[in-house]
């Protein structure tokens, strides 16, 4: 269905105000954001601001949700290769996110984006869909004796959610800065190695 000219214009600035919403959020982090300061820096007048977006935290969640989008296609998609290699997959599209996307840059979540994740019924549905993938690739790799067996499935998934927060849980490390172009996939490379059988036989070969 072909979109009129004012529904094309109305989605072009929408997309505008979330880039906009984006900046502030990679500045200061999403609950930072005022309707006032988004109208400012998108270039409309408040009544326009709240023609698109009701309040903040209808903006914070499209935000969210656009900037997962990425993230999305790879879990629909699929893709080649074993259980492990999929999770490998994932962790890297994941952290690379936080990366390239300001608004998820090296921000941990406070509790109140936590809240209001937890009350917006879509952007919950689709963290529980990544999640379940997550639960599902780390039971079908346990399954298929890519994952050390005496690893305990919800730890590994716990595992997986801290080698994705790694690197705000270490941004005020003096080890320095990590390489942006490697970082995402050295993350996802310590991750599989460390949960491989081999991994554990070797460690437990030089205790």
């Amino acid at each position: 269905m072909t979109r009129t000219l004012r529904e094309r214009r109305r989605a072009l600035l929408r997309e505008e105000i979330l880039s906009a919403a984006e900046e502030i959020a990679g500045e200061r982090g999403f609950p930072s954001i005022s309707m006032d300061e988004l109208a400012a820096r998108a270039g409309i007048s408040k009544p326009t601001l709240y023609s698109h977006f009701p309040n903040k935290e209808d903006v914070i969640v499209a935000a969210m949700m656009r900037g997962m989008m990425p993230l999305a296609t790879v879990l629909a998609q699929g893709g080649s290769g074993s259980a492990l290699e999929q999770l490998r997959r994932i962790l890297s599209t994941a952290v690379q996110l936080q990366i390239d996307q300001r608004a998820m840059q090296l921000r941990p979540w406070t509790p109140e984006l936590f809240e209001i994740v937890c009350r917006n019924p879509a952007m919950h549905e689709r963290l529980q869909l990544f999640d379940a993938a997550i639960v599902q690739q780390v039971r079908l790799a346990l399954a298929a004796g890519e994952v050390d067996p005496e690893l305990d499935p919800a730890i590994v998934v716990h595992v997986f959610y801290a080698f994705l927060g790694a690197l705000y849980i270490a941004r005020f490390s003096g080890g320095g800065a990590p390489d942006p172009a490697r970082v995402a996939e050295q993350i996802a490379a310590m991750f599989t190695r460390a949960l491989r059988p081999e991994a554990s036989g070797a460690q437990g070969g030089g205790a």
